[in-house]
């Protein structure tokens, strides 16, 4: 569970931008935790992919993978899109394996105003 509450303080490190609804949509940088089967892009006009890949390979516990291309869809439990149009939008992207049923997970994201789409 710290784990994922590490991922949740990754995300909302950025998450005191501004509303300024003039995301891209494209992937700036994703991290990838194959530890912990999640990996997260970053599409809000607000980041930066140098401060995203030292934020993601310098995690306190579980280090991920820093890239500019999109995460994977293969074995997709599925998706929590947050901050949706905001410069700060991300989606967290979980895989089988992870800890939390996707039921769970499902409902952490609802809980975090999230938007979850199920996985293929």
């Amino acid at each position: 569970m710290r784990v994922y509450l590490t991922l949740i303080g990754l995300s909302l490190l950025w998450a005191c931008g501004s509303d300024d609804s003039s995301n891209s949509g494209s992937v700036v940088g994703r991290c990838n935790y194959s530890a912990i089967f999640q990996c997260t892009e970053y599409t809000g006009s607000s980041y930066d992919d140098s401060r995203l890949e030292t934020a993601c390979e310098n995690g306190s516990d579980d280090a991920g993978e820093f890239s500019t291309s999109a995460c994977s869809d293969d074995s997709l439990i599925g998706t929590c899109l947050l901050y949706s149009g905001q410069d700060t939008e991300l989606t967290h992207h979980y895989y089988t394996g992870a800890e939390l049923t996707s039921s769970e997970l499902e409902t952490t994201c609802d809980t975090g105003e999230g938007t979850w789409t199920s996985g293929s």
